[in-house]
């Protein structure tokens, strides 16, 4: 969810398609705060690979 103060708006914004994978045995998203400032991050582990990603 986003806010706009000048506007007074509600809006959505979307993850980017990167953040899931279908293909991974352990699938872990959530949010937390890094630096400061509000992030949301993925979790894929498979047989070949380890990813890890934020927004």
């Amino acid at each position: 969810m986003s806010f706009s103060n000048s506007d007074e708006v509600y809006g959505e914004i979307l993850l980017p398609e990167q953040m899931y994978s279908h293909f991974s045995k352990l699938w872990r998203r959530g949010v937390s705060i890094l630096g400061g400032m509000l992030c949301a991050y993925s979790r894929c582990v498979s047989d070949w690979k380890d990813m890890f990603k934020f927004w």
